[in-house]
């Protein structure tokens, strides 16, 4: 007989949790263990050795990681999760995971599909062949460049050029150290580690970026 894996929802949103709360339920092999706020404080403690994996949207997962990063580490830490995504989180999620997370994509159902959650909970990426294919193309990176503000663009461009922080404050008319600053404003943004990695993405992308830097040259 096979063992009922016993689940943990953590949602604030009272549909999402009732609605999978009920598709777990008649699933056969599944259990729910509880439903937490999962931003409240020690939400997760009274279920560690009761719960195989926590159910969380990636919207409340990044939350904690922003503001609760330790803890949440710590919690989370020997604790099988899986992701509910939201497309606009997958760069974030993926970029900040660990090897145990679980990952579902969340837009397209509106009824848990219990057959793709069993496989994000054995640790798979339970996503569309399409969009796999668009974030190896670097298609989400590329969505957010398209919204960068004229000097970040101007100076990813000049990233992928290999020209120094010095040549390039000279070029744009602001200090080095304003250099500094947006080069990890745009680390940040677009989820990539650091300046190096900017490059190789202005390089890997070079005529798109170079076209809207030319368009904000020529307004």
């Amino acid at each position: 007989m096979t063992k009922d894996i016993r689940a943990l929802i953590a949602s604030r949103d009272a549909g999402i949790a009732w609605t999978s709360h009920m598709a777990l339920e008649r699933a056969g092999n599944w259990r729910v263990v509880g439903v937490v706020d999962p931003r409240a404080k020690n939400a997760f403690h009274n279920y560690f050795e009761t719960a195989d994996v926590i159910l969380i949207e990636s919207e409340d997962l990044i939350w904690l990681l922003n503001h609760r990063s330790i803890e949440t580490r710590e919690d989370f830490k020997g604790s099988p999760l899986v992701v509910f995504l939201d497309q606009d989180d997958i760069l974030e999620v993926v970029t900040r995971g660990e090897r145990n997370w679980g990952l579902l994509l969340k837009q397209g159902f509106t009824i848990l599909p219990v057959d793709r959650l069993t496989l994000a909970y054995n640790g798979y990426l339970v996503i569309a062949p399409t969009l796999v294919e668009y974030i190896r193309g670097d298609g989400l990176r590329l969505d957010i460049a398209r919204n960068l503000s004229e000097i970040e663009i101007s100076l990813l461009s000049l990233l992928g050029m290999a020209v120094s922080n010095r040549a390039i404050a000279e070029r744009l008319g602001i200090p080095e150290s304003r250099v500094k600053a947006t080069a990890r404003i745009l680390a940040r943004k677009l989820r990539l580690k650091n300046r190096t990695a900017l490059a190789v993405f202005a390089i890997e992308n070079e005529t798109m970026i170079t076209t809207m830097a030319e368009k904000y040259r020529n307004r």
